[in-house]
């Protein structure tokens, strides 16, 4: 009965009725049922546009890995999402009710780093797989497949943490007056179904190009067949334009959203380009979208001088977790490997074989190994004085006994 119920509230929170036979505790269980339905669909509908933009965002960056790792990919980025947004919950309440005014410096410096990387994007900065680093003309190592699915993994939870605060912040003043029990269950059943559908629908759009060769591939003469494969050829030949498509997408919600958020950190300058573009037009349309485009062009401004600050400050923050967190993790339980004294071979093992540059073509023609090692050993250099060294005396020739 009860889990009928709920279930009936979830659904049509704004028709439901609590039944005037139910006992008292569960009058009171599924008007609590309600309050969290009616505020997670409240905060759902106040954070649709930004969804959006994460799932071009998203999007973007997970259609770069190889079609074998995206859904696996995707999944390790739901599981992480997830986990994000549990965390995210409790500490945007606990600083909304004891620490408000470190929200806007916290919203400010996230719009920082989405700028940044909207602007790496734009000015094709990102150097995943360059063997150049345009800022200092220094050779850059070449990443695997696994440490760029790692990074590229990595990246976008980044971006999914800072737009859950962002979400959160938003969604806040509409639990404002909830119980807190009821607040944080609203703000967690926001984020769960956010990450279902948008994770899922993210999970279909980079995999369109698989689905494609699969539909095209179908044989028969039936209709069905037919069918499939004319699906599967419109999804092939669009496909790279759904790819650019996102990748435009991505960088402007980037772009936008860092601009908005570094713009609204300054309240002054918020309300004097709000007052500027009322004064040019009272067009809700035509003030949206000029709105939207000084946001790009602040973001642009802001992620290009933000990038070098930042990227000093998370590599000065990465060492520091290194060094105080990780390695001290890494020595208490680590594997202990066997002290060798700093000698090679105190346990057992050869030391490995060094080959100078001057060795390298002899073995690399000759067919024998150790006659090309003796060949390019290094000879002794002449003594200073020009004297010959000694010649050993001949050592007499031993015939070995005939069988």
């Amino acid at each position: 009965m009860a889990w009928s119920e709920a279930i009936f509230c979830i659904a049509f929170y704004d028709s439901f009725a609590v039944p005037s036979g139910t006992p008292f505790l569960c009058k009171a269980i599924l008007m609590t049922v309600e309050s969290i339905a009616a505020l997670t669909k409240l905060a759902s509908i106040r954070a649709a546009g930004l969804v959006l933009d994460e799932i071009a965002v998203n999007t973007s960056m997970l259609q770069e890995l190889p079609p074998k790792r995206k859904i696996p990919a995707v999944l390790k980025v739901m599981g992480g999402s997830l986990a994000i947004k549990m965390a995210v919950i409790p500490a945007s309440l606990l600083v909304t009710a004891f620490a408000p005014g470190f929200i806007p410096i916290l919203l400010c410096f996230g719009g920082f780093h989405l700028a940044m990387e909207g602007a790496k994007s734009l000015f094709n900065k990102d150097h995943d797989n360059d063997g150049k680093d345009d800022s200092s003309g220094k050779p850059v190592k070449q990443q695997t497949a696994k440490e760029f699915e790692k990074n590229t993994i990595k990246k976008v939870l980044i971006i999914d943490g800072l737009l859950s605060v962002e979400i959160a912040v938003m969604t806040l003043p509409i639990i404002a007056g909830a119980a807190p029990l009821v607040a944080a269950a609203a703000l967690a059943a926001t984020g769960a179904i956010r990450v279902a559908w948008m994770y899922g629908l993210i999970g279909s759009v980079i995999n369109m190009p698989r689905a494609g060769e699969w539909l095209a591939k179908r044989t028969g003469d039936g209709p069905l067949p037919k069918a499939a494969r004319a699906v599967g050829n419109a999804l092939n030949k669009a496909n790279p334009y759904i790819i650019k498509g996102f990748r435009f997408a991505g960088m402007a919600a980037l772009l936008i959203i860092g601009g908005g958020l570094v713009l609204h950190g300054f309240p002054a300058g918020a309300h004097l380009v709000t007052g500027a573009l009322g004064a040019v037009t009272s067009n809700g349309l035509a003030l949206g979208l000029m709105e939207r485009a000084v946001d790009a062009v602040i973001g642009i401004a802001a992620g290009v001088a933000a990038k070098p600050v930042l990227e000093r400050l998370y590599s000065g923050i990465g060492k520091a977790v290194s060094a105080t967190v990780i390695n001290p993790v890494k020595r208490l339980f680590g594997k202990k490997k066997k002290d060798t004294g700093g000698k090679p071979g105190n346990d057992n093992t050869p030391a490995p074989a060094v080959v100078t540059p001057s060795q390298a073509p002899a073995l690399s023609s000759a067919p024998d190994l150790k006659a090309a090692v003796n060949q390019a050993a290094p000879r002794p250099e002449a003594p200073a004085n020009d004297a010959q060294p000694e010649t050993p005396a001949p050592q007499p020739k031993i015939n070995p006994p005939a069988p």
